[in-house]
């Protein structure tokens, strides 16, 4: 969303930070002209618009605990959870497909960090997948833990698998997988966890990302 005006700014500011800061002064006229904002520990302070609703960075108070928001803090400014609980929590944040957040300098998924929050750490090698099939849900109970195998068997029990890779049948990644990795490697997701999600090396992360492999999706 292009911010033009306060009460633009003020809906941007609140689904990242939700009431944490006090927006009473706020005057907003560009991205770069700072505005006041009231921290309730601290008092009040300036900031630019841009970088108190930056995507992935997203700043508050100089003086309280680090520049940017906990994990959990983010998370819970970005979702909303309806009036049915049982019901999707879509990711308001930013994400391409996938709800995506900047964690320790590393992005990584919202549904998964929503697993991590609600069951604690994901094994190594593990997907966290959807049993609604909706990739901006983040709603623990529509998640469960599975290897990439599963994830497959999964996908093509609900005649979401595609053909495979332009390398032919025996090729190690479906066309589905290949065109899912490039957009991952494209959000800055690291290897590491997109080699975990797919139950591959690093190695073939990095041979699609560099077009050793599957030149057509770079």
């Amino acid at each position: 969303m292009r911010v033009t005006n306060t009460e633009q700014f003020l809906q941007k500011a609140k689904k990242l930070h939700g009431n944490r800061y006090d927006y009473s002064r706020v005057a907003y006229s560009s991205a770069k002209k700072n505005v006041t904002i009231g921290c309730p520990e601290h008092g009040w302070f300036k900031q630019t618009p841009s970088n108190h609703t930056h995507a992935t960075k997203p700043r508050g108070c100089p003086k309280c605990g680090g520049q940017q928001l906990s994990r959990g803090e983010r998370f819970w400014a970005n979702v909303i959870i309806p009036n049915d609980p049982e019901l999707c929590w879509v990711w308001l944040g930013y994400g391409n497909r996938y709800g995506q957040l900047m964690v320790d300098g590393q992005m990584i998924l919202a549904h998964r960090l929503s697993w991590e929050i609600h069951n604690g750490e994901i094994p190594d090698g593990m997907n966290v997948l959807h049993t609604c099939d909706n990739p901006p849900c983040t709603n623990p109970k529509h998640l469960f833990l599975g290897t990439h195998l599963d994830n497959m068997k999964d996908m093509a029990a609900k005649g979401r698998h595609g053909v495979a890779g332009k390398r032919g049948p025996n090729a190690m990644h479906s066309r589905d997988d290949v065109v899912e990795i490039g957009k991952l490697l494209k959000a800055g997701i690291s290897q590491k966890e997109i080699a975990d999600r797919f139950g591959c090396s690093c190695g073939s992360i990095s041979a699609i990302s560099t077009g050793r492999t599957y030149r057509w999706a770079t």
